[in-house]
């Protein structure tokens, strides 16, 4: 069950304030720590799970063409749509669990319920695919590759589809734009391992003034301090391991 991230910036706040008491930490910097850490926790978590807990639906993502190229990345006369949101960067753009259009020619009224999927490629495979019958690009058997955040179609130069359905595994909302108050999409099982890095980070982030080489005087004089060499992340740390920490 999803919650707000002011629920778990006020009990990270806490934490922080019967270790650190002499130290004021803003609220936009937690929620900035728990972004950084949670999605690197909810991409291992959804790696690892055949799901549709995290999955979101786009409908009717309209597709366009470039009047013109324009580098990078535009290129004049290919249909593409553009991500709707910014995605886990997985192999094999597995950040993007299909696209499909919805076959407009069924008459029985049950549309929505057959679509026609894309074939995942890249740039560099698209050329082969017109090498054979089988495989060419088609209204019924169509194509798509990733440039950015735009998705070029293949199979749909001389059709009249205008929309298409994708889903997708999003990142975390920006902490710029995230509501506080509103449900944060984080496993509710990975909470614990959230707070112990995020609290981890914070300590990391106060020993840097009083151990970092740095120039203290005013004078001209170069008084500094050594910068300390003691690993100070295990490398077991759920956070940089390849694992998300809940087995």
């Amino acid at each position: 069950m999803a919650r707000p991230l002011r629920h778990i910036v006020d009990d990270l706040q806490v934490l922080l304030k019967q270790t650190y008491d002499d130290k004021e930490f803003q609220d936009i910097q937690v929620a900035y720590w728990c972004t950084i850490i949670g999605d690197r926790l909810k991409s291992q978590h959804i790696q690892k799970r055949e799901s549709g807990a995290f999955l979101s639906v786009y409908a009717d993502v309209p597709v366009s063409t470039f009047a013109s190229t324009t580098n990078p990345n535009q290129i004049k006369n290919r249909k593409y749509i553009e991500l709707p949101e910014y995605i886990y960067d997985y192999n094999l753009d597995g950040g993007i669990e299909y696209v499909s259009y919805y076959d407009k020619d069924d008459n029985c009224g049950s549309e929505k319920w057959k679509n026609v999927k894309f074939n995942r490629t890249s740039p560099a495979k698209a050329e082969s695919l017109y090498y054979s019958p089988y495989t060419t690009p088609t209204t019924s058997n169509p194509s798509f590759y990733r440039v950015d955040k735009y998705l070029y179609l293949l199979g749909l130069e001389c059709s009249n589809v205008d929309a298409v359905e994708i889903g997708i595994y999003m990142i975390l909302p920006s902490v710029t734009t995230v509501d506080l108050d509103a449900d944060w999409p984080f496993p509710a099982e990975l909470l614990s391992v959230l707070q112990r890095n995020v609290l981890d980070l914070a300590r990391f982030g106060l020993m840097i003034p009083e151990q970092a080489k740095i120039n203290t005087g005013s004078d001209g004089n170069d008084n500094t301090q050594d910068v300390p060499t003691q690993k100070l992340v295990s490398v077991n740390d759920p956070a940089i391991s390849t694992s998300d920490g809940d087995n």
